[in-house]
């Protein structure tokens, strides 16, 4: 699956997703707007949601580095939650069990996986909390921002 269109930026170069919340980045950690986006386009990044269902699965996903696949489990268990593993296209594992935790870059200390950008989560109704099972996909949204 490739990934849509980028949200076009506005005037303030901030991205608007569907329900028309702005975000932006500062830092590194996606937050509610606050922060003047700027460096955004500045810095020459795309944003892009990855599209999820709210509930586990794998998919393919087309990365300006190359295809790769991204299988999200749920675990449910004390300090459990939603976890990502990826795997190259051939389905070889590159890196397994990133809990979903939002505010983080989440490819940040995977930077030698040549990856090339950065990866999100952004939980529009409670932005400092983790997403729950019933919220990826809906209020908990997966973004990456090509550098």
């Amino acid at each position: 699956m490739a990934l849509p269109s980028p949200y076009a930026p506005t005037a303030d170069n901030t991205a608007i997703t569907a329900d028309t919340t702005r975000y932006t980045t500062d830092g590194g950690i996606f937050v509610p707007w606050a922060f003047n986006p700027a460096s955004l386009r500045n810095a020459g990044t795309t944003l892009y949601e990855i599209p999820i269902a709210n509930a586990p699965c794998t998919l393919s996903v087309d990365l300006p580095a190359g295809t790769f696949g991204f299988r999200l489990v749920y675990a449910d268990a004390d300090e459990g939650g939603w976890i990502l593993d990826i795997s190259d296209a051939a389905g070889n594992a590159l890196v397994c069990g990133i809990p979903l935790v939002t505010g983080l870059n989440l490819l940040k200390q995977y930077a030698y996986l040549g990856i090339g950008g950065r990866l999100f989560v952004l939980d529009v109704a409670d932005p400092a909390s983790p997403p729950g099972f019933n919220d990826l996909g809906t209020n908990a949204r997966l973004y990456f921002e090509a550098a």
